[in-house]
Parts: C-alpha cells; sequence; structure tokens
C-alpha cells in the first residue's frame, strides 16, 4: 500500500448532554462514506476511552485533493450534520497529515 496519502483527525467535544447526537451523526456520516467517496480510503469513528474525552474521526484519503473535492460536493444530509455537530459541540479541533511511511496487516 502507497503511504503517501493524506490524513485526517478531527476531535468533536460534545456538550454536556449531546454526547450520543454527536455520536450518532458520526456514526451517520460514516454510512454516507462508505457508500463511496472518491479518493477516500479509509474512515473509522474512535470513541474515547475517558469519559470527558473528545468523540474522533479518523479518515485516510488519496491526496489533499481528495477531501478538497468532497468538501466542495457535499451533500445537502452531510452539510446538515455539519451544522448539527457545530450546534452540538464545545470545540471542533482538525489535525491533517501528510502519510510519510507506515505498514498494516491485511
Amino acid at each position: 500500500m502507497d503511504f503517501k496519502n493524506f490524513v485526517v483527525i478531527e476531535y468533536y467535544f460534545p456538550k454536556e448532554g449531546k454526547f450520543n447526537d454527536v455520536m450518532s451523526i458520526s456514526e451517520n456520516s460514516l454510512k454516507l462514506f462508505k457508500n463511496g467517496i472518491d479518493g477516500l480510503l479509509m474512515a473509522q469513528i474512535l470513541k474515547p476511552v475517558s469519559k470527558d474525552g473528545p468523540i474522533g474521526m479518523l479518515s485516510i484519503w488519496k491526496s489533499k485533493e481528495s477531501l478538497t473535492n468532497m468538501m466542495e460536493n457535499m451533500s445537502d444530509s452531510l452539510k446538515s450534520d455539519v451544522a448539527n455537530v457545530q450546534e452540538w459541540t464545545s470545540d471542533i479541533q482538525v489535525k491533517m497529515f501528510e502519510g510519510v511511511e507506515g505498514w498494516h496487516v491485511s
């Protein structure tokens, strides 16, 4: 596998009482992604181990351009989910990386 890709790690800090809502939207988004988004190689939701930790979303893209294209052509359903998540979180942090080297078990 070529590891010269683009990795996005998102952290969602749900407001009090909104954890399940944010988790549900994350799961729905993952289902939309699974239906096929050009250039998306992998996506995974990360549930916090600690009670007050953020919900994470990890996605690996073929290139930064693949991510940019998805953002520019986002479905109405996904736009609605993004608006709700922004309302239900106290903070959202997005970290972006370029893949250098790696391995995985197939």
